[in-house]
């Protein structure tokens, strides 16, 4: 940071020239009248001449009076240096930044002493534009070259560049590379100089600093990634449409999933997941207050088996548009502890009170749990006291499609097909059953959740909405055949 209070020098500028061309022939046209007018004195009498010799003095003396009491008000300044020391032109040759003038010759007509230090030239020597000072380096080419041509046809360029310390192996003995940020614009000259030609404004600024922070931040933002990667928990974000921004190395692992190939394409939800458990990840919390939520679901990993998990979901904040939620995945694996035991009574009233029925079933497809709903859709067949098979509460010709669903069950796929079944004894009750796969965990040997519906009304539903359909068909027929009969009829009677 600069002192304020230090001592500041005035910084004079490497190159000012004036801004009007001086004209070389007005001097010699002068010279050349002089001279005419000297030899045409000498060749005519002393009586002759001494007349125009005293008017030319009078006129010389006249012209020069007038110079001085122009000069000594300010309407005359001699020189182009201090022609244009106004606020102006100490703002420019005090910037830190490198600025230099040039016209479209590229003879640099200003170069304010930034520009000097910033090539590192001495103080007494002349200082190139831009494009000739840095035209050596074969590093700098192709940036030189756009550069250059920006500044022949008039246009604006800027252009970032790294500058290699000079010589080899330098950079490895402590000298770092530079990087400079140059621009080139146009500048239409004063219409009161003169100039016909536009000017080629240039400038120059060092800004290693700038890189050098930046690439800090960069090395930071890196490290967090690669520490969020190797975290031993899964993360990752979602927007509100289901779309995965970002996620980790430890989930992509536990999913099977290669991030090389997920970063090359969009990743939805819905693929490591069933479809409502997107649905409610995506959906829930919207317009709501900003908070955390929890979530016990299972992932489907690439090759189709389930990973039981606990999401701690993020949501954004309410009235954010387009935030990302955040959510990381805790692996809900064998011999990790559940929480006390208030946790399992919430879960046991939670089972008890569902509406739908629920049991779990162990690898051989008996039954080991049942919720209350599930007791009065199957009878007491399953409060006997004895172990009961899933299989012996439905009919024989469901036996097969039930024992494939448990079986995809213990392969732990993630998705399974639904199995309709007639309840065992009565044919005329219709049932759906649902199973999922959860994670054996301790003694238990619980391998699968079955869900039962009773579809039986849905059934007797759909067989009137049937029998209608043909009964309406049937009439349609019969109208129709009547409706020829009767044109048959007219027909014939005439």
């Amino acid at each position: 940071m600069t002192d304020i209070d230090a001592p500041m020098r005035y910084a004079s500028p490497a190159a000012d020239l004036p801004s009007r061309d001086g004209s070389v022939g007005l001097v010699v046209l002068l010279a050349l009248a002089l001279a005419i007018a000297a030899v045409g004195l000498a060749m005519v009498s002393r009586e002759m001449a001494e007349p125009f010799v005293l008017a030319i003095l009078a006129g010389l003396a006249v012209v020069g009076v007038f110079c001085l009491f122009a000069g000594a008000v300010g309407i005359l300044h001699f020189g182009g240096r201090h022609a244009r020391n106004d606020v102006t032109k100490a703002f420019v040759d005090n910037l830190p930044q490198g600025a230099l003038i040039a016209d479209s010759s590229g003879r640099v007509l200003y170069a304010n002493e930034a520009y000097r230090d910033l090539l590192g030239h001495e103080p007494e020597a002349s200082v190139p534009a831009p494009d000739r000072a840095f035209a050596g380096n074969p590093h700098l080419a192709e940036v030189i070259f756009r550069l250059s041509r920006a500044a022949q046809q008039g246009r604006s360029l800027k252009e970032e560049f790294r500058l290699p310390p000079p010589g080899e192996g330098e950079e490895e003995a402590g000298l770092a590379p530079r990087w400079f940020r140059i621009s080139v614009q146009p500048m239409p000259p004063d219409p009161r100089s003169g100039r016909k030609g536009a000017l080629v404004v240039w400038q120059v600024d060092e800004i290693t600093m700038d890189r050098a922070r930046e690439e800090a931040s960069f090395a930071k933002v890196q490290a967090a990634i690669a520490y969020l990667d190797s975290a031993p928990a899964g993360f990752f974000t979602a927007d509100a449409d289901g779309n995965i921004e970002y996620l980790n190395a430890t989930l992509a692992q536990w999913l099977g999933l290669d991030l090389s190939e997920v970063a090359g394409r969009p990743l939805k939800l819905e693929e490591i997941m069933s479809a409502d458990s997107a649905a409610l990840i995506a959906h829930t919390g919207r317009g709501q207050a900003q908070g955390t939520r929890r979530f016990d679901i299972d992932l489907v990993k690439a090759d189709g088996t389930s990973l039981p998990v606990r999401i701690l979901h993020r949501l954004p904040r309410a009235g954010a548009s387009g935030a990302l939620a955040h959510a990381l995945v805790l692996c809900r694996g064998p011999g990790e502890a559940e929480e006390a035991g208030a946790a399992e009574l919430r879960f046991a009233r939670l089972f008890h009170s569902a509406p739908i029925a629920i049991a779990t079933v162990d690898a051989e497809g008996f039954i080991s749990a049942t919720n209350s709903a599930f007791m009065r859709l199957f009878g007491a067949a399953t409060d006997d006291g004895r172990r009961v098979s899933l299989e012996t509460l439905v009919e024989p010709d469901s036996h097969q499609a039930l024992r494939h669903a448990l079986d995809a069950a213990l392969a732990r796929q993630g998705l399974i097909e639904p199995v309709d079944i007639a309840f065992a004894g009565d044919r005329d009750r219709s049932g759906r059953i649902y199973l999922s796969p959860i994670e054996q965990t301790g003694g238990d040997n619980e391998a699968a959740i079955a869900y039962a519906i009773d579809t039986t009304e849905q059934r007797a539903l759909e067989m009137q909405i049937a029998q209608g359909q043909k009964m309406q068909a049937v009439g349609q027929l019969a109208g129709g055949i009547a409706h020829d009969f009767n044109n048959m009829l007219t027909a014939i009677i005439g």
